[in-house]
C-alpha cells in the first residue's frame, strides 16, 4: 500500500500534463490505485478476522502493561509533597502531616541539626506494591505484573525555639503528628559598650 501511494504521489505531478489530454489514461490510472487499495483492505480484513481473538488478547494485555508502565514512571519521577499544618499550643510546636492511605510503618521522620543551630525536619511517606495476575484462553495465556510506588515528602526548617531532643510522635486516622517542646527563651540582655578615651 505504501508503494502504491508513493507511486501515485511521485507519478501524479509529472503525468498530469500528459494525462489532461487523455482522460481514459487518467481514469485507468485511478482505477488501478483503487484496485490495489481494495485488495490491501481485503487482505487486512482477512488477517484481522482470522486472528481476532489473539489480536484482542494481545491488545488488552499490552494496554494493561502500558498503563502500568505509565503509572510506574509517573510515581517514580514525581514525588509529591505532603500537606503540613504547623502551630504552637501548650508550649509545644506541633506539626501535622496528612498521610492518608499510608500505614504506620510507611511513614518516617528525620531531623538534621546544622552547625549554625538550625534544624531541618524531613517527613517521608512511601508505599510499594506489586501484584501479578494470569489469564489463559484456548489459544494463548497472558500474565500481567504491576508495580506501584507512591512517595510523598516534605522538608521543613524548624524554628530555633524547638527542642529537637524532646518530642512525641503519633500516627492516627491518616495524620502523622510530631509535637516538640519549646525551649525556654533566655531573657535578652542589654550590654553597654564603653569606649576609653
Amino acid at each position: 500500500m505504501k508503494k502504491i501511494l508513493l507511486v501515485c504521489l511521485i507519478s501524479f505531478p509529472f503525468c498530469t500534463n500528459s494525462l489532461q489530454a487523455e482522460p481514459d489514461k487518467v481514469q485507468s490510472f485511478f482505477d488501478e490505485i483503487e484496485k490495489h487499495f481494495n485488495e490491501s483492505v481485503a487482505r487486512l480484513h482477512k488477517v484481522f478476522s482470522e486472528n481476532a481473538d489473539t489480536i484482542t488478547e494481545n491488545i488488552e494485555a499490552n494496554i494493561g502493561k502500558t498503563k502500568d508502565v505509565v503509572r510506574s514512571e509517573l510515581s517514580r519521577n514525581l514525588n509529591f509533597s505532603l500537606d503540613l499544618k504547623t502551630y504552637e499550643k501548650d508550649e509545644k510546636y506541633i506539626i501535622e502531616a496528612n498521610v492518608a492511605g499510608f500505614k504506620k510503618g510507611e511513614v518516617s521522620a528525620e531531623i538534621d541539626e546544622n552547625r549554625d543551630g538550625t534544624s531541618i525536619l524531613a517527613i517521608k511517606a512511601e508505599t510499594k506494591e506489586s501484584k501479578e495476575e494470569s489469564k489463559s484462553s484456548k489459544s494463548s495465556s497472558v500474565s500481567r505484573s504491576s508495580f506501584s510506588h507512591k512517595s510523598l515528602k516534605k522538608i521543613v526548617r524548624l524554628p530555633r525555639t524547638v527542642d529537637t531532643s524532646s518530642y512525641e510522635a503519633s500516627h492516627e486516622d491518616g495524620v502523622f503528628t510530631l509535637a516538640f517542646k519549646l525551649k525556654k527563651e533566655a531573657p535578652s540582655k542589654k550590654i553597654q559598650i564603653i569606649i576609653d578615651e
